[in-house]
């Protein structure tokens, strides 16, 4: 049983940190003239190495979600979806060194946005 206890910390500590503890992604919200029956939806964004986690509650309908390159302007990956479950994650392992901007559009007109940078490891 120690051995084994042994192999797992050593394991741990071969894992890079930042695969363990994600990095929060500051979120701004802008609302449309909603009225009292609209859902407005609760965000958290994670930046992780390779992919970033959605957590969306309080909202179903349709989503869309865009990563766009700070300084040209180019959407760099997109995807729509409809909220039938809490957590998403994007796939960002592609993506180049720099600064981004990711944007959380819900078929209600409410939007969230962010800004992250992927740097090198």
């Amino acid at each position: 049983m120690k051995t084994l206890k042994k192999i797992l910390l050593c394991l741990l500590l071969l894992i890079p940190l930042n695969v363990i503890a994600g990095k929060e992604i500051t979120l701004k919200e802008t609302y449309p003239d909603i009225g009292p029956r609209t859902s407005v939806p609760s965000v958290d964004a994670t930046l992780y190495s390779d992919y970033i986690l959605l957590d969306i509650n309080r909202y179903y309908g349709s989503v869309v979600v865009e990563v766009e390159n700070e300084e040209t302007g180019e959407v760099a990956t997109a995807e729509y979806f409809v909220n039938s479950r809490d957590s998403f994650s994007f796939d960002i392992s592609d993506m180049p060194v720099g600064a981004y901007i990711i944007r959380i559009r819900f078929s209600n007109g409410v939007e969230c946005y962010g800004q992250f940078s992927i740097e090198e490891e």
